[in-house]
């Protein structure tokens, strides 16, 4: 998205909370409902230095949720802002994974190593909304990491 910094650190104080807390919720649920790594993946994971990786769950699911409603989503696409609509998404030590989308979890496995060096959901997600916002998805820092770490 590219915006100035002073603007995006003000976006991200009035969002983070919320979706700290969203991801916090999400993480529950695929906490209770998903499946554990599989042996390459915890192997993957092992050699990212992610602890307790064992405890790690995957949900599989049709739709990923955004924590926005879907008008929202809708509405943001209509005056050109950036939507995506991900293959996986890492919330803490829980992984959404579209069906069809496995080849995505190496990178989804990279950003739960991120969250734990981090310090957890509520760091992860103010910087990660902060490197979004001022230097663009694709650009992003913990994106660019991610994507390095997981194609080798």
């Amino acid at each position: 998205m590219n915006l100035p910094h002073a603007l995006a650190l003000t976006l991200v104080d009035g969002l983070a909370p919320s979706v700290t807390r969203w991801a916090e919720d999400q993480q529950r649920r695929i906490l209770r409902e998903g499946a554990p790594l599989g042996p390459r993946e915890l192997e993957f994971a092992g050699s990212l230095g992610i602890v307790h990786a064992d405890e790690v769950r995957v949900l599989r699911v049709e739709r990923i949720p955004l924590p926005v409603p879907a008008f929202f989503a809708d509405l943001a696409a209509k005056c050109g802002l950036p939507v995506f609509a991900p293959g996986g998404m890492a919330l803490g030590r829980g992984i959404y994974l579209l069906h069809g989308q496995e080849w995505s979890l190496p990178h989804e496995l990279v950003h739960v190593e991120q969250y734990g060096r981090m310090g957890g959901i509520g760091a992860f997600m103010r910087t990660y909304l902060l490197q979004c916002l001022t230097d663009g998805y694709a650009n992003a820092e913990l994106e660019r990491e991610a994507r390095l770490r997981s194609d080798g």
